[in-house]
């Protein structure tokens, strides 16, 4: 394992902003123009403490679901329907009606010292409701501004089957499912989440199942070894979990595995040193992207 190293640049991680908010009324998406911030505030997750004879034994933390506010400066009509909003003949609403739920989805932006686009984390929240907030309608003066909704929201969590923190596959329930493409391995995979999500051509947008998240993120497309400088006799291997390289110097030698960089050694003229990259048997490897490369002695 390398020594740790502060300051790098490229370790300078920050988040910021919001954009692409959807609403999903069932399985529908319709695009939210005016969404400006969604504050995650989670209720529950307290710490209980556990004494015996005269020492903390142990410590318990409760059940955690998510809560917080919405907030926007216009909704698409659909959101209406969470709003407690009906509708009777055109133009004709009755408010303070029985609320719908829905589900949502925004991009929050990933960047540190080297790039400010560096990634972004995808957020879909499931099981949504909303209470009913103050609206201030004010005369327009020298200092007008928009007026900016905003509602409280409370979540429903959904039930899935996934593997927990123990690596043990078990029922597991959340409201909010968050995917972070600097830590993915396929670029089609996202794409695909994000065509399902977002819509494309004449396919209208949906909110995606917790299965088909899985399906498209296990589809893996290793990042290739590459030379430290062109005319470097050092690789540098990709460090990426679920993906492990493994090298031998032509092809009868014995597979063994790399980390970090290794170095191409002088060995007899037109041999070369082969890698291969492999992943778990639970994962896919993207069609039609390299999984081995070979490399001659400079």
């Amino acid at each position: 394992m390398a020594n740790n190293i502060w300051s790098d640049p490229v370790d300078r991680i920050y988040e910021y902003g919001i954009d692409r908010g959807v609403l999903y009324i069932g399985d529908v998406g319709y695009a939210w123009n005016g969404l400006t911030k969604v504050d995650e505030s989670p209720d529950g997750g307290d710490i209980g403490e556990v004494f015996r004879d005269g020492r903390k034994y142990a410590m318990l933390a409760s059940r955690e679901e998510l809560g917080g506010t919405i907030s926007a400066f216009s909704y698409p009509p659909e959101f209406e329907w969470a709003l407690g909003f009906i509708k009777r003949g055109w133009g004709l609403q009755l408010a303070e009606q029985n609320k719908g739920m829905f589900s949502m989805s925004y991009r929050t932006m990933i960047g540190n010292a080297v790039n400010p686009k560096f990634g972004y984390k995808l957020h879909i929240l499931y099981g949504c409701m909303v209470s009913s907030s103050t609206v201030a309608n004010a005369t327009v003066n020298e200092s007008a501004s928009l007026v900016e909704y905003s509602w409280g929201l409370k979540t429903l969590q959904q039930n899935f089957q996934g593997i927990d923190t123990f690596g043990v596959l078990q029922q597991l329930t959340t409201a909010h499912i968050m995917i972070n493409t600097t830590l993915t391995h396929s670029a089609t995979g996202i794409a695909e989440i994000e065509k399902i999500l977002y819509g494309e051509g004449s396919v209208g947008p949906r909110l995606i199942t917790f299965e088909e998240l899985m399906k498209w993120l296990q589809t893996m497309t290793p990042p290739a070894p590459y030379r430290v400088t062109p005319n470097s006799n050092t690789i540098a291997i990709p460090q990426v979990p679920n993906i492990t390289y493994w090298g031998r110097i032509g092809d009868t030698a014995d597979w063994f595995q790399l980390t970090d960089f290794i170095t191409i050694l002088a060995f007899p003229a037109g041999m070369l040193y082969n890698i291969e990259a492999r992943i778990p048997p639970d994962f896919t490897m993207e069609p039609g992207v390299p999984t081995s490369w070979s490399f001659g002695y400079i």
